[in-house]
């Protein structure tokens, strides 16, 4: 089916966009990729969002899909909707001009919501940095850019808290210094942020404001703290961790179960264990998850197998 023909058919909104339609959006041709500029916009701003989140979807089921080439295309879609799903559509790949496209997103987007998801992007990239798989000149340039955004005066406090939450991988003084601003901050969600941070900063030098953030009164904080701890993965801290299974809070208790799985050892999974009996769905199915990805860290060549 030529392209012509695809968004042709895509147009007509009283039909319903067919995943085996889709499909031919994946591995786009050169030249089939000059024709963009001309079909894409024959899409109504809602189309094209439903066929975006329609392939995000399918590539997080599929990966041998790859609508790489249209998801950076759409990034400089007029409709702000549509280019925060095409950041979205991005999140795992690691192409090394994606950096420079989500920089001048996160500084220049009209969109706030838009500018917050490309810091968020970036966070990715930290990450590549700190554990070596990136150029040490891009590394610095994706530091420098969110440290750029954070200190920037006026700043919308959405796209600076999510500029330091993608900040926080570079492990030095500066980035540390970041953080506890921002845990001392009057803002509430840069305090929630900066829980966030020191989880993705993973130096145990955090975990005694962590742990003391289990028992705040605010329950984001309290969800936010058994992150953090499922990302620094202590085990000293599962005793911590295990009182809040039965926190008030569906999101606490959600989030108590994911860290415990992160963190791993007996004690957690005799904790996990016991939420299989849990009288909520959502916390039995999260156990489930995290008691499978425990025993496939464990032992990886067990495919999930039981004999």
């Amino acid at each position: 089916m030529t392209l012509e023909r695809l968004f042709g058919e895509l147009s007509d909104e009283g039909k319903s966009i067919r995943n085996s339609v889709l499909v031919r959006l994946s591995g786009l041709l050169p030249e089939e990729l000059e024709q963009l500029p001309k079909e894409w916009p024959r899409l109504s701003s809602i189309r094209r969002s439903q066929i975006l989140k329609a392939l995000v979807d399918m590539g997080e089921t599929n990966p041998e899909l790859d609508f790489t080439s249209l998801f950076k295309f759409c990034l400089k879609d007029p409709e702000p909707e549509i280019r925060e799903k095409a950041i979205a559509g991005l999140w795992e790949c690691e192409e090394r001009g994606l950096i420079f496209s989500f920089i001048a997103i996160m500084k220049e987007d009209p969109s706030e919501k838009v500018r917050a998801v490309a810091a968020r992007a970036l966070g990715n990239f930290s990450r590549l940095a700190e554990s070596g798989r990136l150029l040490r000149k891009d590394g610095e340039r994706v530091r420098q850019a969110l440290l750029d955004v954070i200190q920037q005066l006026p700043q919308s406090v959405e796209v600076r808290r999510r500029a330091l939450e993608a900040v926080a991988p570079f492990n030095d003084s500066d980035i540390k210094t970041i953080i506890k601003d921002a845990y001392s901050s009057p803002d509430d969600l840069l305090r929630q942020s900066s829980l966030k941070a020191m989880g993705r900063n993973g130096d145990g030098v955090w975990l005694p404001t962590i742990l003391k953030e289990l028992k705040s009164d605010d329950p984001t904080m309290r969800q936010e703290a058994a992150s953090a701890v499922g990302a620094v993965s202590d085990e000293g801290a599962i005793p911590y961790l295990i009182p809040l299974l039965q926190d008030e809070d569906t999101e606490v208790r959600l989030a108590t179960v994911r860290a415990l799985g992160e963190t791993g050892g007996r004690m957690a999974k005799r904790a996990l264990a016991a939420c299989l009996r849990s009288e909520e769905e959502p916390v039995r199915e999260a156990a489930a998850e995290a008691l499978r990805r425990m025993d496939s860290d464990e032992d990886p060549l067990s495919f999930g197998f039981r004999t």
